[in-house]
């Protein structure tokens, strides 16, 4: 996981819901038919897709990470960021896009989110499309209001902030986690 940090200025445009330049967003390699799924959504200026081979890939970490690509700024300037699932059902991408301030669109069916909903209210914080739905992406990102669409932001960030930027955080949302399953299984 690549974080990216934001500064004062970006935080408070997350809070203030300052626009952003793409609606959606997604970079990674080529893996999977469903990441080659994502290309269909090119041909809109409000969505940047950027599909790498493994090789341009590794090349970019090779390099020292220098972000070749702008994945970071990509980031930081879209609302919602791909977090299709990669060899596994997990993608490391829905991290760092929650580290951004920008919504996760989870494409994973069957991920169990980290956290349960005792702690994080996922549906506040990010979208979840069936794989077989995936083309219905950008109509279903356009359906949601403006305001909804701020306060999922916030939700992200926050999200980021509390449980999954450090150690601690990861096992306050664990305890949590099993704390509050304990006493919904008595």
């Amino acid at each position: 996981v690549k974080p990216i940090d934001l500064t004062a200025i970006e935080r408070w445009q997350i809070q203030t819901c300052e626009e952003r330049k793409y609606l959606f967003s997604f970079q990674g390699q080529r893996r999977r038919d469903l990441r080659k799924a994502l290309l269909q959504f090119r041909q809109y200026d409000d969505m940047y897709i950027n599909i790498k081979s493994q090789s341009r890939y590794v090349r970019d970490l090779v390099k020292g990470a220098n972000d070749t690509f702008n994945y970071k700024g990509n980031m930081k300037n879209s609302y919602f960021g791909g977090a299709p699932r990669g060899d596994n059902l997990f993608s490391y991408r829905f991290s760092e896009i929650l580290s951004a301030g920008t919504i996760p669109v989870v494409y994973a069916d069957d991920w169990l989110l980290p956290f349960n909903e005792h702690v994080v209210n996922w549906t506040n914080c990010a979208v979840f499309i069936p794989e077989s739905q995936i083309n219905k992406t950008r109509e279903i990102l356009l359906a949601i209001p403006d305001d909804v669409r701020c306060n999922m932001q916030k939700c992200a960030l926050e999200v980021w902030d509390r449980y999954i930027a450090d150690r601690a955080g990861w096992v306050q949302g664990l305890v949590r986690s099993a704390i509050s399953t304990k006493d919904v299984n008595r």
